[in-house]
């Protein structure tokens, strides 16, 4: 990990920091609010768990929360990303975008994510994985087992429509 020691100063940071806090620095409130000022496009902030910070962001001038513990790659001994979910949709609201993210790998992952409060479920390793195994034909494969998987579940469920499912899951299913 010694890589950035040629090209960040060292100002007393272990050679294990992780490497966005050596480019970027650590984001706060008034790095937030100097990208709002500077950007006029959508802005998407991701790796929010806690609804009291995704309602302040979207006070600040976010137009889409993105769910996400960044798959616990850095700390994994966070809150459950499903279990913040519904806390950070009650906490912004029906209207704002959320974007959910962590360990999605089935349907039915997708499905608790929608039932919820995602507007938006990100399978992002799965698709790594598709991709490893079969190639371009591996995102068409992946595409049809998920398809498979969430009409089986809704089936099971007796849902015709993905709005339909926050009344059919179980609230910690």
């Amino acid at each position: 990990m010694r890589f950035f020691d040629d090209y960040v100063p060292q100002r007393g940071r272990e050679n294990f920091t992780h490497a966005g806090a050596l480019i970027w620095g650590i984001p706060d409130w008034q790095y937030l609010q100097e990208l709002r000022e500077e950007w006029s496009g959508h802005l998407i902030v991701k790796g929010v768990l806690r609804p009291e910070d995704a309602k302040r962001m979207v006070d600040m001038g976010a137009d889409c929360i993105w769910v996400s513990n960044h798959s616990g790659r850095q700390f994994e001994a966070g809150p459950a990303v499903i279990n913040q979910l519904p806390k950070v949709r009650e906490a912004v609201g029906p209207a704002v975008p959320l974007i959910y993210d962590s360990g999605v790998a089935w349907g039915l992952d997708i499905m608790r994510a929608l039932a919820k409060g995602a507007d938006f479920v990100m399978v992002c390793r799965a698709f790594q994985y598709a991709v490893a195994a079969f190639g371009a034909k591996g995102i068409d494969h992946l595409v049809h087992v998920l398809k498979a998987d969430i009409t089986a579940n809704m089936s099971q469920l007796g849902v015709e429509q993905l709005n339909q499912l926050a009344e059919h899951l179980l609230p910690d299913g």
